[in-house]
């Protein structure tokens, strides 16, 4: 309430003492003046409860946070360490500070960018932003000011991972099935059948899949059979794959399936040739004086027939020579020249190029000395 009293001019001895019982004030004026005091570590916060991401198959990929703000007058110069902070999920953000002697009277970004909040993001709570006034200082304040918070947003990035369903995978090569020991060898110049079936856990045939084939010299899809229920492709051994060891991948995949692998061991080999005489024996029998001829033929052991173009040669104690094929139907022939009686090993070695493995074969020239006529009975009657 107003105690409203008259201070007369009373003073000792006596004076001029005033009394009334009602008193009537046509008007009066009355001016206060005041500044309004702020206790240090003041706060004021505007919070919010979202939802929560829970769950094993999540996984937090990247938050970030931003805000604009402003003041419709500027801050005054007596509260220098007052800002603006913000806590997420309970937990407050320190690494940058805004101060707001540095609001201006127009919105502006918290921060160019945003602020890289995905340490505080937490699964299976519900998340939370706090935007908080922190008043640091003590300071007196005779003024409204208002501060405005505007597109406010935490963006969480997530991500779902959801199990595969299961599926088998069964490897053919060359007709057999080689899923449990996908090891094989093949002929140079052979064609390498290669089959897939690719299957649901159920057991039933996957359409639309995709299945790979690689190697060093290989990059390849199969082709999908949906009648068979299977991928194949036909590749060419010398055209697509080394001599020696080749390990390939077999790749199967399609959308929300188990991706299958398979690595076969493929073995790449020389084309099998077998040196034999035309005669079908490993030796060759003359008298002394006579003339041998060497005949032979180099049998394709892998695809049959004949191995023309071929360079022969054979090697004795006598030296060496050269079998030609001058009929050109792969049988090579060379006549020995007349040796003395005795046993003579013969190697004969051939080359027709690096697809073919030619192992050296052995014969035997033996040169026998036949008895001559018995004249004894013609020394009898002489006599």
């Amino acid at each position: 309430g107003i105690d409203i009293y008259c201070e007369d001019n009373l003073g000792v001895g006596g004076g001029d003492k005033d009394q009334w019982d009602e008193l009537i004030i046509k008007s009066f004026n009355l001016t206060f003046t005041y500044e309004k005091k702020i206790d240090p570590f003041t706060t004021i916060s505007w919070s919010q409860i979202g939802n929560q991401l829970s769950g094993a198959n999540v996984q937090i990929a990247g938050a970030t946070f931003n805000f604009k703000y402003k003041v419709d007058k500027l801050w005054p110069g007596s509260a220098p360490l007052s800002e603006i902070r913000f806590l997420i999920d309970g937990k407050i953000y320190s690494e940058e500070t805004i101060k707001l002697s540095s609001a201006t009277t127009i919105f502006q970004d918290a921060k160019n960018g945003s602020f890289d909040v995905t340490g505080f993001i937490d699964k299976d709570v519900n998340i939370s932003v706090s935007i908080e006034v922190y008043l640091k200082d003590t300071f007196y304040l005779n003024e409204v000011i208002t501060i405005s918070f505007d597109e406010v947003y935490l963006n969480v990035s997530y991500i779902l991972t959801y199990p595969d369903k299961e599926t088998n995978l069964q490897l053919i090569l060359n007709g057999v099935n080689k899923t449990a020991d996908p090891v094989l060898e093949v002929i140079k110049d052979s064609i390498l059948n290669i089959t897939v079936k690719y299957s649901n856990g159920t057991g039933d045939h996957i359409n639309g899949a995709v299945i790979y084939v690689s190697g060093d010299r290989l990059l390849t899809t199969l082709t999908e059979n949906s009648s068979l229920e299977q991928y194949s492709i036909s590749i060419n051994v010398t055209e697509n794959l080394l001599m020696g060891v080749n390990i390939l991948a077999v790749e199967a995949t399609f959308s929300d399936h188990e991706t299958k692998f398979l690595n076969p061991r493929i073995t790449v080999r020389k084309i099998q040739t077998e040196i034999t005489s035309v005669s079908g024996t490993n030796s060759i029998n003359i008298g002394s004086g006579e003339i041998a001829t060497l005949e032979i033929v180099l049998n394709n052991s892998d695809y049959g027939g004949v191995i023309k173009g071929a360079y022969v040669i054979y090697t004795w104690e006598e030296g060496e020579g050269i079998l030609e094929d001058l009929d050109d139907n792969g049988i090579y022939t060379s006549v020995l020249p007349s040796v003395p009686t005795g046993t003579y090993p013969i190697i004969i070695s051939a080359f027709a190029g690096d697809d073919y493995n030619i192992e050296n074969f052995q014969i035997t020239l033996n040169v026998i000395s036949y008895p001559g006529p018995d004249y004894s009975w013609l020394v009898y009657i002489l006599v």
